[in-house]
């Protein structure tokens, strides 16, 4: 057996051993998770209109990353019009933070 006899096999062992770790990341992602999944809920949402003569206030805070900064809301009549909005930087924060 010659050095480069050697070699090929040690190349073979290589290749058959990437070929399997693919093949089982393959049935993971596309088996594996299967049980993990959870069945997904529609739930419908919709703005509730404020008594008659009343305005009412929605506010939203969000992040441009996570730390990252932004907040925002709008202020419509008992119809749904649009009165008046607004959004504040309110320095850089996280996204669970600037939802209060």
């Amino acid at each position: 057996m010659g050095k480069g006899s050697g070699d090929g096999d040690t190349t073979m062992i290589v290749l058959l051993i990437v070929k399997c770790i693919s093949q089982a990341l393959e049935y993971y992602f596309c088996v594996g998770k299967a049980k993990n999944q959870r069945n997904m809920v529609i739930i419908p949402i919709r703005w509730n209109k404020p008594p008659p003569a009343w305005c009412k206030l929605n506010t939203d805070g969000a992040s441009l990353g996570n730390p990252g900064k932004s907040r925002g809301g709008i202020i419509r009549d008992s119809v749904g019009n649009w009165i008046k909005g607004f959004s504040r930087s309110i320095g850089i924060t996280t996204s669970i933070t600037a939802e209060f």
